[in-house]
């Protein structure tokens, strides 16, 4: 039950700090999408250890464990667009390559930066 609670706690704080960005982008007006301002500012609010990770890292890896469910929609309107990507399948096939593997190389160089300074600060303190 309390693991559930628990849960449910790093959901609520995810989605407040996403709330945040949003916030943030439309008061200001930044050009840039509020969920990334949200992971912007979650990025500086874990950097900082302002936020410690263990508040927020079990929800974080189940949604990250069921992330190809979020791209549903995103198959739902491409199908219903069809008739324009039969026309530029070639185009959409290498956009979609290149957007993918781009995104998979940062992703990993930022894991191993991560697992890197993670390992260093062990060495460094073996008692935490």
């Amino acid at each position: 039950m309390t693991s559930y609670f628990f849960l449910g706690f790093q959901f609520l704080l995810l989605g407040i700090i996403n709330h945040v960005g949003y916030f943030i982008t439309s008061f200001f007006g930044i050009g840039i999408p509020g969920n990334v301002m949200g992971m912007l500012l979650l990025l500086i609010l874990l950097s900082t250890k302002i936020l410690p990770l263990a508040w927020i890292e079990k929800g974080a890896a189940l949604f990250v464990k069921h992330l190809g469910l979020f791209f549903i929609p995103i198959c739902v309107g491409i199908i219903a667009v069809e008739p324009l990507g039969v026309q530029q399948a070639l185009s959409f096939t290498i956009i979609l390559l290149l957007s993918t593997n781009t995104g998979i190389v940062i992703t990993g160089r930022i894991y191993e930066n991560f697992g890197r300074r993670r390992e260093n600060d062990n060495k460094h303190n073996p008692l935490s």
